[in-house]
């Protein structure tokens, strides 16, 4: 399930920090566990069921100045996916009582929540992030130069598929087409990631699991959500 969440920042050219992600996870897991409490367990599994992109301004009207992001419009844009409906709609019943977002001193409340169509996935697919994907193993940043960065992705979606139980074929194959670097600050680690455009083939299931719950890791926190 897609949900498209309107927020409006509270003041003009809102200055919030550019490293945002932590804030926006807790307020998202304090919403639905406030619409149904039951969903707690569901959402602190070690297995990320839900992500959510990075904030979207519309025309892009913001400018960036050290450390902080200013925000010239009037609303901005998140985009949330999960692939249990119940923890969609969690949030989308829930719309009008939702709690404001606050990053720092700065707030954003809820103007609108809409469910966004999810696009039917095929075995080949071009994705592109809309928030970045980061891939670590043992400690260490892993990039795709180097093939355990896919075999690391094609390893979580596995498990995933485990988890939610979808059958699967272990066919994946991944093709970055273009690649930016990106170091974001969530609590006191600096994760190192990559906004990209790429393309994958495999197994439909595996394919529909990395679209409906992100690809590489903490995807709880904002990371690896794509669309198609």
């Amino acid at each position: 399930m897609r949900l498209k969440i309107t927020l409006i920042p509270e003041f003009e050219r809102q200055g919030i920090s550019i490293n945002y992600n932590q804030h926006i996870a807790t307020w998202l897991c304090k919403n639905i566990i406030a619409s149904d409490s039951s969903l707690e367990r569901i959402i602190f599994d070690d297995v990320d069921c839900f992500t959510f992109s990075k904030l979207l301004i519309p025309g892009r009207k913001f400018a960036i100045i050290h450390d902080k992001i200013f925000i010239d419009s009037d609303r901005v844009e998140l985009y949330f996916s999960t692939i249990y409906e119940k923890i969609g709609e969690a949030l989308y019943h829930n719309a009008e009582k939702m709690y404001a977002l606050k990053i720092g001193e700065r707030r954003f409340f809820v103007d609108e929540v809409k469910i966004f169509k999810e696009k039917r996935i095929s075995s080949k697919e071009t994705f592109v992030t809309l928030s970045p994907i980061t891939v670590s193993e043992n400690g260490s940043y892993l990039f795709p130069n180097s093939n355990e960065y896919f075999l690391k992705i094609k390893e979580w979606l596995m498990r995933k598929a485990e988890k939610f139980g979808y059958e699967f074929e272990d066919f994946f194959e991944m093709r970055v087409l273009k690649a930016k670097p990106k170091l974001i600050r969530v609590f006191d680690n600096a994760v190192r990631c990559l906004e990209m455009a790429f393309e994958v083939e495999g197994c439909e299931n595996l394919l529909e699991i990395g679209y409906k719950t992100g690809f590489g890791k903490l995807n709880t926190f904002g990371f690896g959500m794509v669309k198609a």
